[in-house]
């Protein structure tokens, strides 16, 4: 079959489609015919080998992490599916003409398969971040770098938990931000100027920003919190906080609210902000990273879907597809021969919704 492999780490010119064997699903996997693979963020950096001290290959090696295809073997133990069945989900060396995946769900049936090649990861990603973060009904969530697909997902799923979401995207991407049910803001100098204009003109309850999620790490999000009942008074290196709300009546507004309010920051994109989130934080225990293996050094935590069983998230998204609660477009396609092209892409920072490399 063909695949995208690459012999030795650095730009993209390294990847190239050869000819290997086929692989075949052992127990508890199943093989699919691939029709189209997501594209991460994470692949570049394995490719150009900045994670080869946390995550070392044998080269050559084949690249990819989700696949959307028809199953064509199914291992022993499984019951969920047939030879035959659409589905999406994780797995190995995606960028193949077959694929193993290890954690699976049906394709939507209101979503074509090369849209469902691109749910597995901002799925499960964005609902570990959601879940490790804590964030729930009445929380007011800022999530930095809201137009990717990670935080295209975790818009929405916030949305659907009842959190008022306030997202940070390009200028380019505002109304696309506005459109997935957030309130959208841009990036740049005076990002906290902007949050805290918005936060006020969105936070009528006077609740403020609970929680902080990065996921383009191209910039800090600030977290405003205020209490909606009585009179919080909170002095943050930046600048003071104050928040006023009637006991019990719900009814609040938010003033010059200051950075004192951060509850939790999330870091995606690994670009080296971990100390700012945790200055942010005061705690370096409530800084989270998905894609900075410094952050222990910091005292801060990394949280990874490594060995995890995802079938629940990539369910639950599809859940939520189906009934018309999320969507995740497709902005770009590639060939294989293109894989080099889909990861210079992907490490613009600059994606809406998915990329993805379609398999004829």
């Amino acid at each position: 079959m063909r695949a995208v492999r690459f012999a030795r780490y650095g730009g993209p010119d390294v990847l190239e489609v050869v000819e290997v064997d086929a692989p075949h699903a052992q127990a508890g996997q199943i093989r699919v015919a691939v029709r189209a693979a997501g594209v991460n963020g994470l692949e570049w950096k394995v490719r150009a080998g900045l994670l080869q001290e946390v995550r070392p290959l044998v080269l050559p090696a084949g690249i990819g992490g989700d696949a959307a295809g028809i199953v064509d073997e199914v291992g022993d133990g499984v019951r969920d599916v047939r030879v035959g069945d659409a589905v999406f989900g994780s797995g190995q060396e995606t960028y193949a003409e077959h694929a193993v995946l290890t954690s699976w769900a049906p394709v939507p049936p209101n979503a074509s398969i090369v849209e469902a090649a691109g749910f597995a990861t901002p799925f499960e990603t964005a609902l570990r971040v959601l879940a490790e973060a804590g964030v729930a009904a009445g929380h007011t969530v800022v999530i930095n770098g809201a137009s990717g697909g990670v935080g295209s997902a975790a818009v929405q799923f916030a949305v659907d938990r009842g959190a008022t979401v306030i997202g940070v995207a390009g200028p380019h991407n505002q109304k696309y931000v506005a459109s997935l049910g957030a309130v959208p803001t841009t990036y740049g100098p005076g990002l906290a100027d902007r949050i805290r204009a918005v936060a006020s003109g969105v936070d009528v309850a006077g609740s403020g920003v609970d929680v902080v999620c990065g996921v383009a790490g191209s910039g800090v999000g600030v977290g405003l919190g205020v209490a909606g009942s009585g009179v919080g008074l909170g002095v943050a290196g930046s600048g003071v906080g104050v928040g006023l709300g009637v006991a019990g009546s719900g009814v609040g507004v938010g003033l010059g609210i200051a950075g004192s309010g951060v509850d939790i920051a999330i870091d995606v994109a690994g670009s080296g902000v971990i100390a700012e989130l945790i200055a942010l934080t005061g705690d370096p225990a409530r800084v989270v990273s998905i894609a900075d293996f410094s952050a222990p050094e910091h005292g801060a935590r990394v949280s990874t879907g490594f060995g995890r069983d995802k079938t629940p998230a990539l369910r639950e998204g599809a859940r939520l597809v189906a009934s018309g609660r999320l969507t995740l477009p497709v902005t770009a396609e590639f060939s294989l021969a293109q894989a080099g092209e889909a990861h210079a892409a992907s490490a613009t920072g600059h994606v809406r919704g998915r990329i993805v490399i379609t398999v004829p």
